[in-house]
């Protein structure tokens, strides 16, 4: 009789301790599968996508930055081709410039194009000595040029200081002139670069 019930005893703690072993496999089961999602850890997917959509760069503005950067570049590239397209032959021979006169007909600057309305009003003048006489809108100026070949820097020390019309171009082509660093002559224009700023004037033969 004892026997008996030892027996049936043991049954029973064995089918007891099996629910429990099953219901903790379940319920730790669930939490795995339904666990919060915690916004300071973003998921692999979420991050894995953030990347490729940013080339891989984690800082979105730097990249946009670059993009705008390469933008301008592209367009400067793409003014240079066009003009040299229009002209099989460029000239870089410093004596190409000896005494001949130009008008300014022409900026682009990154994204940015103007047309110059009135280009008999900026002119540019190399009188062969090593000196570059400039018209301004309503100012003049002058100084020296140094001109070798496909390369050049103007000097303006001498210069009016007249108060032109607000719709005047005169302190910003004043001011390109200065900071050019490259020229080339194809047919019946020249062209001063500022490469740095992906700058390209544009002028015509006066006359």
């Amino acid at each position: 009789m004892l026997q008996s019930v030892l027996e049936e005893a043991g049954q029973h703690r064995r089918l007891i301790t099996a629910w429990l072993m099953t219901a903790a496999i379940a319920f730790t089961w669930a939490g795995c599968s339904q666990a919060p999602h915690d916004s300071n850890y973003p998921d692999y997917n979420s991050e894995h996508m953030a990347l490729h959509t940013d080339g891989g760069m984690p800082n979105s503005a730097s990249h946009h930055s670059n993009q705008a950067s390469n933008t301008n570049q592209t367009s400067y590239n793409n003014n240079q081709q066009a003009v040299a397209g229009a002209y099989a032959v460029a000239d870089t021979d410093p004596a190409r410039l000896s005494g001949t006169t130009w008008e300014w007909i022409h900026l682009s600057k990154g994204n940015e194009n103007v047309s110059v309305v009135d280009p008999q009003n900026y002119t540019i003048s190399f009188d062969g000595d090593g000196y570059v006489h400039v018209r301004s809108d309503c100012n003049k100026a002058a100084g020296p040029g140094r001109i070798s070949e496909g390369s050049i820097s103007i000097n303006l020390m001498r210069m009016t200081d007249n108060p032109c019309a607000s719709s005047s171009l005169s302190e910003r082509y004043t001011s390109s002139l200065t900071r050019v660093s490259g020229w080339r002559v194809a047919g019946d224009q020249l062209m001063l670069e500022i490469p740095g700023e992906s700058s390209l004037l544009r002028f015509r033969r006066a006359g």
